[in-house]
């Protein structure tokens, strides 16, 4: 089993070990730090075993709600981390007001397109050439509570 609780700085090397191993284009620590002293970013870690599985990284302002980044082991994938993940951004933001939550995934990204549509998000737009290495648009998608 796994828990969903906030990063802390302690946990920032970890979270980006995490990233470099299963992100396409992973963040830096640095960007990590930034979020933690963000009063407007929300960074969620999902722990087994006391090690840092998979993130969530989240921008909460005022009535808006923007997923940045969702990250998982490869090795932890389909074991519920990625939904819990999102079911807790997405409960954060309701529970501050919001209406919604949106995020942006590759146009290419069959796999995660199919996840984010069995959480009920649904496409309201498209930005061209959003992504790069490799080049790929981005379909923006929106949940509603």
């Amino acid at each position: 089993m796994f828990e969903i609780r906030y990063a802390r700085a302690e946990d920032i090397g970890a979270i980006e070990a995490l990233e470099r191993d299963n992100a396409q284009n992973p963040w830096h620590a640095a960007m990590f730090e930034a979020e933690l002293r963000n009063k407007f970013a929300h960074l969620l870690c999902a722990v087994k075993n006391d090690k840092i599985v998979g993130l969530c990284d989240i921008h909460i302002v005022y009535e808006d709600a923007h997923i940045n980044d969702i990250c998982v082991a490869k090795e932890q994938r389909r074991e519920g981390i990625a939904t819990a993940l999102t079911e807790s951004a997405c409960r954060l933001a309701a529970s501050n007001g919001c209406a919604a939550v949106t995020l942006e995934v590759r146009a290419g990204n069959g796999p995660a397109r199919c996840f984010y549509d069995s959480l009920d998000f649904k496409e309201i737009s498209r930005k061209r050439a959003f992504y790069t290495d490799p080049a790929d648009d981005a379909i923006v998608l929106q949940k509603s509570f």
